[in-house]
């Protein structure tokens, strides 16, 4: 993917893979320092 439709669901491009990445984002940036522009 090249650019990200912020109206679109993140379900849309990350599928079933999104609790995964939810969860390794709680873990390791717990403080949501890191910015990604998607709301995991």
């Amino acid at each position: 993917m090249n650019y990200l439709e912020a109206s679109q669901p993140p379900s849309r491009y990350f599928g079933p893979n999104l609790a995964r990445l939810s969860a390794i984002r709680q873990k390791y940036d717990p403080g949501r320092v890191m910015f990604s522009g998607m709301n995991l």
